[in-house]
């Protein structure tokens, strides 16, 4: 595990910001996630991993913009705030006026209205 942080770490350093490669949970379709909780909807621990996943992935993403703008921009954003069942409500929101979108592109929106920190 340790190992594949170190090699991903190295990607994102050897890339600039506006260069990167997005997979999973983020990748899917505001209907595809909702089909698949709805599939979940009679299983409470399926339904439970399905959002404990996405929140993951949307708190690791953050992490990883995070990471991202203070090498390049001496910048970050304050996700000290950010609570799970927050991000589910969110998401929830933001899909039903997009229906188009998938999950980054609410990531890439909610990442970009936090507050930011000067790392000068």
């Amino acid at each position: 595990m340790k190992i594949l942080t170190i090699i991903s770490i190295l990607f994102f350093i050897n890339f600039p910001a506006h260069s990167y490669i997005a997979s999973g949970t983020g990748m899917k379709s505001w209907k595809e996630w909702l089909n698949t909780s709805d599939e979940a909807a009679n299983n409470v621990t399926a339904k439970g991993i399905i959002r404990a996943s996405t929140i993951q992935w949307i708190r690791g993403y953050l992490s990883a913009l995070n990471f991202l703008s203070e090498i390049n921009r001496k910048k970050y954003k304050d996700v000290s705030g950010i609570k799970g069942e927050y991000l589910i409500f969110s998401l929830q929101e933001y899909c039903l006026e997009n229906q188009d979108s998938i999950i980054e592109d609410f990531t890439l929106k909610l990442w970009s209205q936090l507050p930011t920190i000067d790392n000068n």
